[in-house]
């Protein structure tokens, strides 16, 4: 995402069936509702358009490519009638799918209904159909590609997949791709077939905050030596657990940043059975006596 907004920021007017999508359209709503204090449903301020600055958090570019944005371009351009923003229907239409995009590829509560549901053998069909046209259609995406030969400036049509920013939209094809074909291998696999898939397990964020808890562990010392290292992995298994800081870049999944199960998973300690009779005191008292016995012979053999 953070990808798709740099691009779209950076390339000026791209081509997507038929129309262009602009990054003006964005400026113009943070400027009116800036400008008359009112607020149309989203998060948009000064950090989301001058990102420069903070080109490493997630949360912004959510924000931008979000659906309150597509929601507040139709409405200044549909209720509102705003003549600038006449052509935003192709800004507001792709910001809708590839909302709608990350949702599905970003599903954790399998409880939750709609797009941010997990992957299930009744709504795969579905949504793999929209994958697979939102895939086909980035691929066909163009734009103008400047060229100045010995002062002839010209401009020349180009396919966004062959230029130089193309990793936005190669990686979230492969993404698409990677994602189904492990989905429809693990929901009608013949043995032990899963019910549901939360496609926020393939990301990267809890790598992300393991390597944050680590980087955390050594305090100003960005290069650990290889005991240093050792010695953080053997504290992160004694506390069974990981919790990042709040200047991380990656979202975690559960409260107080806490991985699930932890690096290494815990076994209670096994509940001793209560005494009700005498028959059962006189049975723990043989299993101790024979304990203490066995013990004895063992350190007298020793000695």
């Amino acid at each position: 995402m953070k990808l798709w907004r740099n691009l779209i920021s950076h390339r000026g007017n791209i081509y997507w069936e038929g129309r262009y999508i602009s990054w003006d359209f964005v400026c113009k709503i943070q400027q009116i509702q800036e400008k008359e204090r009112i607020v149309a449903a989203n998060k948009l301020g000064r950090n989301h358009i001058q990102f420069q600055n903070h080109k490493m958090k997630t949360k912004f570019a959510l924000q931008v490519l979000s659906l309150s944005v597509a929601d507040a371009l139709d409405f200044c351009r549909d209720d509102l009638q705003l003549s600038e923003f006449k052509d935003s229907k192709t800004t507001s239409d792709f910001f809708r799918k590839l909302d709608k995009c990350f949702d599905i590829l970003n599903s954790r509560n399998p409880g939750q209904y709609g797009n941010k549901g997990p992957l299930r053998p009744d709504n795969i069909a579905d949504r793999a159909g929209f994958l697979t046209d939102f895939a086909k259609s980035i691929l066909n995406m163009k734009y103008f590609e400047k060229s100045n030969r010995r002062g002839n400036v010209s401009y020349n049509e180009k396919l966004l997949c062959k230029g130089n920013r193309k990793r936005a939209l190669l990686g979230t094809v492969v993404t698409i791709k990677s994602v189904l074909q492990i989905a429809y291998d693990v929901l009608y696999r013949n043995a032990a077939p899963q019910k549901y898939i939360p496609t926020y397990r393939f990301s990267l964020d809890l790598l992300e905050v393991f390597f944050n808890k680590v980087r955390g562990s050594c305090g100003r010392n960005n290069n650990p030596t290889a005991k240093e290292f050792n010695n953080i992995m053997k504290r992160n298994w004694h506390q069974n657990l990981l919790k990042s800081t709040s200047t991380g870049n990656s979202v975690t999944l559960c409260e107080d940043g806490e991985v699930p199960g932890g690096l290494l998973p815990l076994k209670p300690k096994p509940k001793r059975q209560p005494v009700n009779d005498v028959a059962d005191l006189t049975s723990v008292l043989k299993e101790n006596f024979c304990h203490d016995s066995h013990c004895s012979k063992r350190m007298s053999q020793s000695e």
